[in-house]
């Protein structure tokens, strides 16, 4: 009888390849969750951190109360300060108060940052 049969060449072969195929599937698991968990931690960080230390400061636009530049503050204040997770509630009102000129300053001049 031929010699891949009887010392079962095909089985074995088989097995190692399933054994192979089992570690490489559990390592590329464990790199996976890996990925993802480094991922969800630090995806807002290096978003918000490095690149965004990396660029150049941006200023915020003042605000006069006046209708015709409403729009354009609103989305500008909502885009960098308001809709972001690591600004602080205070720390969001004292840039909105900071940003403040003319008789929006003074119809806000009394609430406290606190």
């Amino acid at each position: 009888m031929n010699i891949y049969f009887t010392r079962n060449f095909y089985t074995t072969t088989e097995e190692a390849y399933l054994v192979a195929k089992g570690a490489f599937m559990d390592e590329l698991e464990k790199l996976s969750n890996d990925l993802a968990s480094t991922s969800m931690n630090n995806s807002a960080s290096k978003i918000a951190g490095l690149s965004y230390r990396s660029m150049p400061k941006i200023e915020l636009p003042k605000f006069s109360g006046s209708y015709t530049e409403w729009e354009n503050f609103k989305d500008f204040f909502t885009s960098l300060v308001h809709s972001n997770p690591e600004v602080s509630s205070v720390k969001k009102l004292h840039h909105l108060k900071s940003s403040l000129i003319g008789e929006a300053t003074q119809l806000l001049h009394r609430i406290p940052i606190t």
